[in-house]
């Protein structure tokens, strides 16, 4: 087993399979439509028969609502995520917008939710 980021802290790994979970991270975040974003991603490799092959194991999240369980930090985990995280080359080649860029739309979801 490997743990590629933690509740609180975004990942900021160098190899390939830690880039991978950490654009995937930033990736579902952006695809959601900032409803949710994967966070303590760990991983077990072993005994895969597949070259290359993850399988994902305990992830947690942080969502627009909250209601992701109970290390879901809401908006403000999510936020904590798009200021730690740190686009890597595979984030580049999906087109993904600067995970910073995202913490105002996310701001927004916050208001939002207060005027309802």
């Amino acid at each position: 087993m490997r743990k590629f980021s933690g509740t609180d802290t975004a990942g900021a790994n160098l190899d390939f399979a830690g880039m991978t979970c950490d654009a995937f991270a930033h990736f579902t975040l952006v695809n959601s439509g900032l409803e949710f974003v994967p966070v303590d991603i760990q991983v077990f490799s072993g005994g895969v028969p597949a070259a290359n092959t993850i399988t994902l194991l305990d992830i947690m999240a942080h969502s627009k609502l909250g209601t992701m369980g109970l290390s879901d930090n809401g908006c403000e985990g999510m936020k904590v995520f798009c200021m730690q995280h740190k686009c890597n080359s595979i984030c580049k080649k999906l087109r993904l917008s600067p995970s910073t860029e995202l913490i105002s739309e996310i701001d927004n979801i916050e208001l939002e939710g207060y005027m309802l």
